[in-house]
């Protein structure tokens, strides 16, 4: 098609919390002041959110820039069954379970 941009698959990661997982897509790398210490910041969407049996649909929330450190891989067998059993809550109660997930992975 012209005019189009080719998009290549981007990865998927996952951030695993004490009781819920949250996998993202990866946009970019933030590479910009590791001179300075500093971690390595991913800016990362949010696909999904497990909590034990259920599901979430988080793609209707914001991007994150949020420390590497402790995303791993995600795999194509793991996902794509999440996304087949992902309910879709409103986008108010979307942003509300993300926030609760990023300050328990924050507390440790």
């Amino acid at each position: 098609e012209v005019g189009s941009v080719p998009t290549s698959p981007r990865p998927i990661l996952a951030l695993l919390g004490s009781q819920a997982t949250l996998y993202v897509e990866l946009i970019q790398v933030s590479l910009h002041n590791l001179e300075a210490g500093s971690p390595a910041l991913l800016w990362v969407r949010p696909l999904l959110l497990k909590q034990g049996s259920q599901v979430w649909n988080l793609r209707a929330t914001s991007d994150l820039l949020w420390p590497a450190a402790g995303f791993v891989a995600a795999y194509a067998e793991e996902v794509l069954p999440l996304l087949e059993q992902a309910k879709d809550p409103a986008p108010h109660e979307a942003r509300q379970r993300l926030q609760a997930f990023l300050q328990q992975v924050c507390q440790g």
